[in-house]
């Protein structure tokens, strides 16, 4: 064997290492609900983070009645970006599985209320006024009301009574509710499926991959191993 050939084997061999590499990565990622950190997961966030940005400022700044709209100034507490951004963070965490539905409202809503109450803990309330007054713009006085008495209330809770929690469990399950209502409508990254569970009289929902987003995945992974 010349110098050329064992080069040759040498370079085989280090691919092959770099390719189980990226492999074992992204097996641990999965097994660990960490897909966020994954290849595929960073990349169907950045291409699916605007949808789902524009989705949430059409909710939060639409006046109609109906189910969810006592949740928009909730969601509205978070700038739209953010709030795209942590909703999708928690559903990449374990995109490629199924989740239970009130397991990934529970979760989506949790990162909102940390979010807000980073804010509020590390803002003066006339700042986060302001910060609401520019966003808000040419919005109703009421719904701009609403939002600072929701604020203050949040505060006030931090301050006096010291709970973890801004929003009560209701309110939290319904800001994760309404979050993937608005990834479904905005990314079609997933979809809702009905499981009837052994012994149960009641069905339950899951939150799974589309086929579609299940090929990106493969797609993506694949061109990962063929750039190691």
């Amino acid at each position: 064997m010349n110098i050329f050939e064992v080069q040759h084997d040498l370079e085989e061999e280090m691919v092959s290492a770099g390719v189980e590499k990226f492999r074992k990565q992204s097996r641990e990622a999965i097994a660990k609900g960490a897909e966020s950190t994954s290849l595929h997961g960073i990349l169907l966030m950045k291409q699916t983070v605007i949808a789902l940005e524009r989705a949430i400022e059409k909710f939060t700044s639409n006046n109609t009645p109906g189910k969810y709209s006592a949740i928009a100034p909730l969601i509205a507490m978070l700038d739209t970006d953010v709030a795209s951004f942590l909703a999708l963070r928690s559903l990449m965490d374990g995109i490629s599985s199924s989740q239970k539905l009130t397991n990934l409202a529970h979760r989506i809503a949790q990162a909102f209320s940390d979010q807000v109450r980073f804010n509020i803990w590390n803002t003066a309330d006339k700042e986060y006024f302001k910060k609401l007054v520019d966003r808000v713009g040419k919005r109703s006085a009421s719904r701009h009301y609403r939002r600072y008495g929701l604020i203050r209330h949040c505060k006030w809770k931090l301050d006096k009574n010291e709970t973890k929690n801004v929003w009560t469990k209701l309110e939290e399950m319904h800001v994760g509710l309404k979050m993937i209502d608005l990834i479904i409508e905005s990314t079609g990254l997933i979809q809702l499926k009905r499981v009837q569970s052994r012994g149960k009289r009641y069905s339950s929902y899951v939150v799974v991959p589309t086929a579609k987003t299940m090929d990106l995945i493969t797609e993506i992974n694949v061109k990962g191993e063929l750039d190691v």
